[in-house]
């Protein structure tokens, strides 16, 4: 598909038929609502081209053999519960989810174990402005988040991260990687000074990490 820009809403949904192992749409800009939910053919490491700006509500939810997925584009839409799961038989398996150019108010629908992306290791929130309530709600295996915005990216409340590492999921401990001369910043901001508080947050700068740009 060398020339397709727009996948329509529920252009894909649940076919079954789709074996793809990787991104077979090189200059798609628009993915529209519920595209590809049920699509357990597209698979492995997902990478959108820079192309692509709108990412539609529901679009990848239950396509739980993706195992990476990464849009570097600079997202102007991207809709919630786009890697939602369905149930235990339909669960996402997404252990990385980066998003270095996105710039919005960031709101995944994770408030269920259902529905959540349980395998989920490292997200990567780019400039998000905000973090919605229970964005990242039992993402079990949440340890490491980057955020690259030059201010504080603002939290609505601890249950983003409820049943996560970064609230002390098991007793772990998360890795939180933002500008280095924002860490103070974020220690004392509103919600983020709660969650340093609870003792499972390590502060690191992004300069000279692997997860420079």
């Amino acid at each position: 598909f060398p020339e397709l820009q727009t996948i329509n809403t529920y252009a894909f949904y649940n076919d079954a038929n789709i074996i793809w192992n990787g991104w077979p749409f090189p200059k798609v800009k628009t993915i529209g609502n519920y595209a590809f939910r049920y699509c357990y053919g597209l698979t492995g490491d997902i990478v959108l081209p820079s192309t692509c700006t709108s990412i539609g509500q529901y679009s990848f939810a239950s396509c739980k053999n993706i195992t990476k997925f990464t849009a570097p584009g600079a997202i102007t839409t991207f809709g919630t519960y786009t890697f939602a799961g369905a149930s235990a038989d339909h669960k996402m398996t997404v252990q990385e989810i980066h998003l270095p150019s996105i710039a919005l108010n960031l709101n995944f629908g994770s408030a269920t174990a259902a529905n959540a992306c349980q395998n989920l290791e490292v997200c990567d929130i780019g400039k998000a402005k905000s973090i919605a309530a229970n964005t990242f709600a039992n993402c079990y295996k949440l340890q490491t988040l980057i955020m690259r915005r030059t201010s504080v990216t603002t939290c609505a409340n601890v249950s983003a991260f409820l049943n996560t590492p970064v609230r002390g999921r098991n007793s772990m401990t998360a890795k939180i990687y933002v500008p280095e001369a924002l860490i103070e910043s974020y220690k004392a901001a509103s919600v983020w000074t709660t969650i340093n508080g609870y003792g499972f947050v390590e502060w690191l700068p992004i300069e000279g990490s692997e997860y420079e740009l």
